[in-house]
């Protein structure tokens, strides 16, 4: 039996993702180039635990997400969300919303709603906030223009759901306002951190990628705040910075020497396994 609530989530899916209210400032960088980046993988880990230390998305996903068994899927997912309502088509993007919408029907308790627009609206924030850095980091400082488009493009993350449109704050200096007191205020406990502690081990993701941990826990350590370090109890030493230093001034270079459609390759791989998936009727979320 379906009930009111569930209902209703049938009828959010079914909304047309809503129109910018103004029009957005023409630039040289587009969110969909934006985000097909493979290099803002190296960010992914910083990302989520920014998610995680907001209390309801920490327990939300302590409690009911599967991304210690499966990690692979769950970044499969992630990853299909961020590509479907950014480069993605319209009927594309209305499908990978239903889904996540039923997916986040039994995630709720009496301290949190994976519903809740706060705390959806503070997911896209991460999303955009170090999406931008690690862009940065590689291809150097955007302009104005850039910025400003990509910012007010990035609202689909949380528009796309249950986030409005008057939610997303309306400049970005009242972004960093909001973002400032976000991190100022999160305080991670004990279940968040050792849910945090075996994410950061892999999981049981193969070996080959928990081969790779330890460069993602350094490179997700580095690209936290020092505060939200502190709160997850993660170590961080002046060696390590002088390393996480180093890095940054190595790594770039290098990865722009990279041809653009090589680099692509992650986000082709995740809309090309999205539309055979959506194609064959398969599993997505």
């Amino acid at each position: 039996m379906t009930t009111d609530f569930e209902a209703r989530i049938e009828e959010v899916a079914d909304e047309s993702v809503p129109a910018a209210t103004a029009p957005i400032p023409a630039g040289t960088v587009d969110l969909a180039d934006f985000v097909g980046e493979s290099m803002l993988l190296l960010g992914a880990g910083s990302t989520v635990l920014l998610q995680l230390a907001s209390r309801g998305v920490g327990h939300g996903v302590a409690d009911h997400s599967t991304t210690l068994e499966r990690p692979l899927d769950r970044l499969r997912t992630t990853m299909t969300y961020v590509y479907a309502v950014t480069p993605g088509t319209p009927e594309e993007k209305k499908q990978i919303v239903r889904l996540v919408n039923k997916a986040h029907v039994p995630v709720r308790s009496e301290t949190y709603n994976a519903f809740d627009p706060e705390l959806q609206l503070w997911v896209a924030a991460t999303l955009y906030r170090n999406g931008v850095e690690m862009y940065q980091r590689i291809f150097g400082e955007l302009t104005d223009a850039d910025i400003e488009r990509i910012y007010r493009q990035s609202a689909v993350y949380g528009t796309a759901l249950q986030v409005k449109e008057d939610m997303w704050p309306a400049t970005r200096e009242e972004f960093d306002k909001y973002w400032d007191e976000m991190i100022a205020t999160f305080e991670v406990d004990q279940k968040v951190r050792y849910f945090t502690r075996n994410l950061l081990t892999g999981g049981d993701a193969p070996l080959p990628v928990r081969a790779l941990m330890p460069l993602q826990r350094f490179l997700t350590i580095g690209l936290l705040p020092q505060r939200m370090r502190e709160e997850f109890a993660l170590p961080w030493s002046p060696r390590d910075q002088r390393r996480f230093d180093l890095f940054w001034k190595v790594f770039p270079p290098v990865y722009r020497s990279v041809p653009k459609k090589v680099r692509q390759l992650s986000a082709t791989y995740y809309l090309n396994d999205m539309r055979r998936r959506m194609k064959a009727h398969g599993h997505l979320i």
